[in-house]
């Protein structure tokens, strides 16, 4: 693999499409690849009351990329179940 003067990879430009893209793979909560609905109805069977969201990145299209924004969108979508 070729390296900079720092010895840090260079990566071609597809390469750092993939590598960008994999950050992204965040959605909304509800319009992601989660059966929210099913999932919440097994959870309150076993007797939870609470649920944590948790993102490790806060943009996703919709979102104004800061966790409060997040954590809004989350709550509101959580509460409508």
């Amino acid at each position: 693999m070729k390296r900079d003067e720092k010895g840090v990879p260079i990566l071609s430009e597809e390469i750092k499409a993939q590598l960008y893209e994999s950050r992204n793979w965040n959605k909304k909560l509800g319009e992601g690849i989660i059966d929210w609905p099913s999932l919440v109805a097994a959870a309150e069977a076993q007797g939870c009351e609470a649920y944590v969201s948790e993102r490790e990145y806060y943009h996703y299209e919709g979102s104004d990329g800061t966790a409060k924004c997040c954590a809004k969108q989350d709550y509101e979508y959580l509460r409508s179940l």
